[in-house]
């Protein structure tokens, strides 16, 4: 229903959690399409404007261990559905290059 009559091929999420360690790749837990990697872990940097920047072929091919397809959506989302905390997030500058 979220996605329309097909669902994406395939998704890497990334991630703030409060345990695991930074770099970690998962298996998503919703989706047998879809890797998390945690980008940032832990209270350190909350309440701080933090950049991120990463190189979403390099992250699709060791997740998936093939060439990644042409890319078709990107989504930026807070939520907290899977801890039932709160999260306020905002989101500036954001920018797509080809490398």
């Amino acid at each position: 229903m979220i996605y329309g009559r097909y669902s994406p091929g395939s998704a890497l999420l990334y991630v703030w959690d409060n345990r695991l360690p930074v770099e970690t790749m998962l298996d998503n837990a919703n989706a047998s399409w879809a890797k998390t990697i945690i980008l940032e872990s832990g209270p350190s940097k909350v309440a701080q404007w933090v950049s991120e920047e990463r190189n979403f072929s390099k992250d699709y091919a060791k997740a998936f261990e093939s060439n990644p397809p042409r890319l078709r959506f990107i989504g930026i989302m807070t939520d907290t559905d899977d801890t039932g905390e709160e999260a306020i997030a905002y989101y500036r500058h954001l920018s797509l290059s080809r490398s």
